[in-house]
């Protein structure tokens, strides 16, 4: 049996988890975008593990939607979300 999923409807089953894992990290570089964040410390946050979150860093920053720094070590908002805005 397929179970219809309501969009609108708030706490149900989200139509993709994996898709809601990047908007939710997205979110939280988005929130603070003078700070740089660790990966544990984005893992820690969005409760995901460090893998999954390592995945989805450096997917997000093959396309430059997030920067890797060096010094301080972490990521943060990339260039390439201004070139999404109208």
């Amino acid at each position: 049996m397929t179970l219809n999923v309501d969009a609108g409807r708030k706490g149900g089953q989200v139509p993709s988890p994996p898709t809601e894992r990047v908007v939710a990290v997205m979110g939280l570089l988005a929130a603070e975008p003078e700070r740089t964040f660790t990966l544990a410390e984005l893992s820690r946050n969005l409760g995901i593990s460090r893998a999954t979150g390592h995945a989805i860093l450096t997917t997000l920053a093959r396309h430059q939607w997030v920067v890797r720094h060096e010094q301080p070590n972490g990521y943060s908002c990339g260039p390439a979300l201004g070139e999404l805005a109208p």
